[in-house]
């Protein structure tokens, strides 16, 4: 038996209308002068975005370097969005040691200023820094943005 009483996901359903929309109409939404592109101004910059594939490319080379299995599979779910609990309980970790992984483990004995020992973060933030490729792309990526504005 179904009821006709309203459900309470009524509310938030959306409603879409299918119409047609011409080849001009459709390119006025895919370059920089179209709302998206004045509000977003690097979403449409190709350049950008080819520099920030290979800024990518450079990173997780150097990650590939440096990381054990366990630090990659954990930081490679952190870069998808995943927070430290759930990457606990995909890799079936405690929380606790999903922090360490990424942020390393503080030894506070050492003269009173607390020392961090291992984390992939400090790993990585060390050798990114100074690779000279990497400096290369990230300073061209801020002259193309400010030159946007």
């Amino acid at each position: 038996m179904h009821s006709n009483k309203p459900v309470r996901s009524d509310k938030y359903q959306q409603i879409f209308h299918e119409t047609y929309a011409g080849d001009e109409f459709l390119a006025t939404f895919n370059n920089t002068q179209s709302l998206s592109g004045l509000l977003n101004p690097f979403e449409y910059n190709e350049e950008v975005l080819d520099l920030e594939d290979e800024l990518k490319r450079k990173f997780w080379a150097i990650a590939e370097l440096v990381l054990t299995e366990n630090q990659k599979k954990i930081i490679k779910l952190k870069c998808d969005g995943y927070t430290q609990v759930e990457i606990a309980k995909i890799l079936d970790l405690n929380q606790s040691s999903i922090c360490k992984c990424i942020q390393g483990n503080v030894d506070y004995s050492v003269k009173g200023k607390p020392k961090i020992y291992g984390g992939a973060v400090k790993k990585l933030r060390k050798l990114v820094l100074k690779n000279t490729e990497i400096k290369e792309l990230l300073d061209r990526i801020n002259e193309l943005k400010e030159e946007r504005f």
